[in-house]
């Protein structure tokens, strides 16, 4: 029941949340340290959302999505006003490749603003396609993370993956297709 009432308030004010309507620029102290940091970016969106992952995500939304990445752009540029610098970035989700076009534009943004030296990025096998691939290397991704969860068949099936991103076979193929392709390739396991 409290699990519930939980979700429910959480799911209402992240909805509400997700209305990015211009307003003033949240309340951010200047920085004035040359410490070295990492961008996270947080991609919420999920093609279909798995029933094991814990993680904060929403189904995609198109139309939301764009907006989504709009608002995450204005708050990189808010940060580089403020004097902050960051020397690497982690794309998580969610499913951060779910618009590879608005992904591509805001890493490429946030490397016009910061020294940024690594990128990370989570992906999803069906994911993994030439196309996305190029992007992704002309974005200067440096590590790529697949979640693959698992390559044993009925484990997939379980967990509703299977029909998703196809057999553990066909999921092992699309990462040794990708092999070479960035400095690191990791696979996400559960």
């Amino acid at each position: 029941m409290i699990n519930q009432i939980v979700t429910k308030v959480a799911r209402r004010e992240f909805a509400r949340s997700l209305k990015f309507e211009d307003g003033s620029s949240p309340e951010l102290p200047s920085c004035t340290d040359n410490k070295q940091r990492l961008l996270y970016l947080h991609i919420p969106f999920c093609e279909e959302l798995c029933p094991y992952c814990s993680f904060h995500r929403i189904t995609f939304d198109e139309p939301l999505t764009r907006k989504y990445f709009q608002a995450l752009c204005r708050e990189i540029k808010i940060y580089h006003e403020k004097g902050y610098k960051f020397e690497g970035i982690y794309v998580g989700g969610g499913t951060p490749t779910v618009l590879i076009d608005e992904l591509a534009e805001t890493l490429n943004l946030a490397q016009e603003l910061f020294p940024i030296k690594d990128i990370s990025v989570e992906t999803n096998p069906n994911h993994l396609t030439e196309q996305n691939i190029k992007i992704l290397r002309k974005s200067k991704v440096k590590r790529l993370s697949v979640g693959v969860q698992t390559f044993n068949d009925d484990l997939l099936k379980k967990i509703g993956r299977y029909e998703k991103y196809g057999s553990g076979q066909e999921i092992a193929e699309r990462l040794k297709s990708t092999l070479g392709l960035f400095h690191t390739l990791n696979a996400d396991m559960v």
